[in-house]
């Protein structure tokens, strides 16, 4: 099995538990195949797919000073991609941020000089908490009039993190270098 990277934005710990726990609240409402592991819950800036050692030295050194002062960022609503009567994914989707999108902009640009062949959908940024819709009927996007007002969902982006993905344990995510942003 290849191994996969990616870097995201990671969340906080206290961020994970309060969006854990939202899960556990709603699972029953949402009936998704695979629930997202707490420890994985990320916010993906480029998907990488395989890498070379040396992309990795290349991204290492180029990513070291990220010229950005840290900043908040909310999690504040739910929806899902993929088809709407049987969506593929169920996300927690991210307040409007100019920083964040300045951040994945620049990142993307290191990355495409670093060689990588990059997905060229527009940035959506989301943090994914289930996958497969397995209702027994198809998914309403009235679902998602649920609140995540009492969810500790704000908090302030001091990195980013490189990801290698484990496709055959859980948590599927291993930290392979820390960014921090140092302006």
């Amino acid at each position: 099995m290849k191994a996969h990277f990616f870097l995201a934005v990671p969340l906080m710990k206290s961020v994970k538990k309060s969006l854990y726990e939202w899960t556990q609240s709603v699972e029953q409402r949402f009936p998704f195949q695979r629930w997202v592991h707490q420890e994985d819950y990320h916010l993906t800036l480029v998907f990488l797919g395989e890498v070379t050692s040396e992309q990795v030295m290349l991204l290492q050194e180029k990513l070291k000073l990220l010229p950005f002062s840290p900043f908040m960022i909310t999690i504040n609503r739910i929806g899902t991609f993929g088809k709407q009567e049987n969506p593929r994914v169920f996300w927690a989707g991210i307040k409007e941020s100019e920083e964040l999108y300045r951040l994945r902009e620049y990142v993307y640009k290191v990355c495409q000089e670093a060689t990588f062949q990059l997905e060229k959908r527009p940035f959506s940024p989301h943090v994914t908490i289930a996958r497969k819709w397995k209702g027994e009927s198809n998914y309403l996007p009235l679902m998602e009039k649920d609140t995540l007002d009492n969810l500790n969902s704000s908090f302030i982006v001091k990195d980013i993190v490189l990801y290698q993905t484990h496709m055959d344990r859980l948590p599927k995510y291993e930290v392979i270098q820390n960014f921090p942003l140092m302006k």
